[in-house]
């Protein structure tokens, strides 16, 4: 009978040892995927804080209306990119979307040619510069660029009183190019209403003409197109491949437009793109030229300092 317990006992311990070697085990392998979790949406939002890539609109003069908006991945179907041998065409990214990710309506393969220039061994940046002209700080940009013999793109919207500006950034050789008339989301983006977009364009293009004599050939999206989804930019995309425009988003921010994000000291606008460039052939930059962004006409110097350590050279978005 002793015996008999004894092993009934024995038995039992047995029982509680290899259940509480198979917990053990089972801890280990949760608490790594718990890591490996854990570091993957680490990873993430430090790329999301590292790497803005749309514009915030809510700007601090108030200038213009910009409705709450998400990314293309929040409700809307993502579709898909076609073959890099179909297009040419520069794309940006809105955090973490992946290039497969960003915007490519069916239009996007019916853009105007571009000039494909030979760099050789050089990869090339392009710089590209929104909302102006402002006395303040457009200016000070044009005044860098010239010191560091770069041509960039200015994406202009209509502003008064600064004609001079407008023609001093087509004088000194830089790309001028159409921002939209108002900047007005709820005018530009509005379901349904395709003529308030085409009127805008249109209005911003003769103005353009009017200051410059240019009849300005690239465009860009208030916010960008890559954020949006197809059905509502295939028609604007279309009409403005129609008009022999190109658009243009953006690979890498300085951020000068994020509310809410810490760092708008110059150093941070040039971290947000010397840190994120990813070795790319091809870099579109975004910053923007409004009065309130003196940190970024600071930022430009390192900015362009910076990417002639990292190898690269300097063109405009025409010769993409």
């Amino acid at each position: 009978m002793i015996n008999i317990n004894a092993k009934k006992l024995i038995l039992a311990l047995d029982i509680i040892v290899i259940s509480a070697i198979v917990f053990i085990i089972f801890l280990i392998i949760g608490s790594k995927s718990f890591d490996r979790i854990a570091g993957e949406e680490k990873k993430y939002l430090k790329s999301a804080e590292s790497s803005p890539a749309i514009e915030d609109e809510n700007h601090e003069n108030g200038l213009y209306t910009n409705p709450s908006e998400g990314p293309i991945s929040q409700g809307t179907p993502v579709p898909k990119a076609p073959d890099s041998s179909e297009t040419n065409q520069s794309t940006g990214s809105y955090l973490h979307l992946t290039d497969e990710e960003k915007y490519r309506g069916e239009t996007w393969k019916k853009q105007p040619a571009l000039k494909n220039r030979d760099a050789g061994d050089h990869k090339i940046a392009y710089i590209t510069i929104d909302d102006g002209p402002s006395s303040k700080v457009t200016t000070r940009m044009l005044d860098t660029l010239k010191h560091y013999g770069v041509k960039a793109t200015f994406f202009v919207l209509h502003h008064d009183g600064v004609d001079d500006i407008y023609k001093r950034i087509v004088d000194e050789g830089h790309t001028i190019g159409n921002h939209s008339y108002s900047h007005e989301y709820k005018k530009l983006y509005k379901e349904d209403n395709l003529e308030s977009f085409k009127e805008d364009v249109t209005k911003n293009h003769e103005f353009i003409k009017s200051k410059t004599g240019i009849d300005a050939a690239v465009f860009r999206f208030p916010g960008g197109a890559m954020v949006r989804k197809t059905s509502l930019m295939d028609p604007r995309v279309n009409f403005l491949a129609e008009k022999g425009y190109t658009f243009y988003d953006w690979d890498v921010s300085t951020g000068d437009s994020d509310t809410g994000k810490a760092g708008k000291d110059k150093e941070s606008l040039a971290n947000n793109v010397l840190n994120n460039t990813r070795n790319r052939r091809k870099l579109v930059i975004l910053m923007h030229d409004l009065a309130n962004k003196s940190a970024t006409a600071d930022a430009l110097p390192l900015i362009i300092e910076g990417l002639k350590e990292q190898g690269y050279i300097f063109d405009t978005v025409d010769h993409y």
